[in-house]
């Protein structure tokens, strides 16, 4: 017998996303403070975002392993407010390549390189993770047991537990032990948006080559291009006014209209070809237009 699937509701979807998005950008929010109370300098916010998308590239390992369970066949809403909302939220692309971005400018090869191999290995490491830690659960069975369609009651327990439980029982523990500036209010009126943009935009992407994934490729280009000029562009602003539109754009915006935890799903999932021309357009083209951009400062003497 079919299980019946819920028709499509745009509210419905929207508030997903949504939701999954001021979750996992709370969730970023949380590690980079926590690594601000360790670091003192710059990388606290590099430190952060790699933590970020490690974890979020192994919960998106975990995930995708559920796709086909009759739950997420039946609720795409909650799939997709998970996936794009929560995890592409969590994760960021633009914080990540615009760190890159500086280090290149400031001619620290050996940071840029860093910077780089780090990330992906990190990333890639936490996906592949992802996808190990359920075949384990499941005992190594092909095909897996349907976990979260079934009355398997331990299994939906430790889903619980990786995307509840643990995550926010010490993220929470830092924000609460700490104050909560203001300024942060306005990451979560801005994320959101930028997280319902690439999901709509991510739609697209059936209607293209799926061997390149255009419309991950180009949110993740553009949101990076928005992080480094705002990056500049707030040299020359007071203090108060940066840090609100550092939140807004930079934390907020940006971090949830790029995404690191789809961007290596899609690339696991292609073919080794396909998968090194998708991963070395997305850095290269980032970086390429990184440095006009910068270029363009310099000239116009903003930096």
């Amino acid at each position: 017998m079919t299980t019946p699937v819920k028709p499509p509701s745009i509210l419905n979807e929207l508030c997903w996303i949504y939701g999954g998005a001021i979750v996992g950008l709370s969730w970023r929010m949380g590690v980079d403070h926590a690594f601000s109370l360790v670091y003192t300098d710059h990388t606290s916010g590099l430190f952060g975002s790699l933590m970020s998308n490690l974890l979020g590239c192994f919960l998106m390992g975990v995930l995708t392993q559920f796709k086909s369970d009759s739950f997420f066949v039946v609720n795409p809403d909650i799939y997709n407010g998970l996936s794009v909302g929560l995890l592409g939220s969590f994760t960021t692309f633009s914080s990540w390549m615009g760190a890159a971005g500086l280090s290149l400018w400031e001619y620290e090869g050996g940071n840029f390189f860093m910077i780089i191999l780090v990330g992906l290995c990190t990333s890639f490491c936490g996906h592949i993770a992802g996808i190990a830690f359920v075949k384990l659960l499941s005992g190594g069975t092909s095909p897996r047991p349907e976990f979260l369609g079934s009355s398997n009651v331990q299994s939906r327990a430790w889903v619980v537990c990786l995307f509840i439980i643990v995550p926010w029982s010490v993220i929470l523990a830092v924000i609460f032990g700490a104050s909560f500036p203001t300024h942060h209010l306005y990451a979560f009126l801005c994320g959101p948006v930028g997280a319902i943009i690439r999901h709509k935009l991510g739609i697209l992407n059936s209607s293209f080559d799926p061997n390149f994934p255009l419309w991950t490729f180009m949110p993740n280009i553009i949101g990076s291009v928005i992080w480094f000029g705002t990056n500049i562009v707030l040299l020359a602003v007071e203090q108060d006014t940066r840090l609100i539109v550092q939140s807004a754009i930079m934390v907020g915006f940006c971090g949830c209209f790029t995404t690191v935890s789809s961007l290596i799903q899609q690339i696991y999932s292609l073919n080794i070809p396909s998968a090194l021309k998708y991963l070395l357009a997305s850095i290269l083209v980032t970086q390429i237009l990184l440095a006009v951009v910068g270029a363009v400062a310099y000239e116009t003497h903003i930096l």
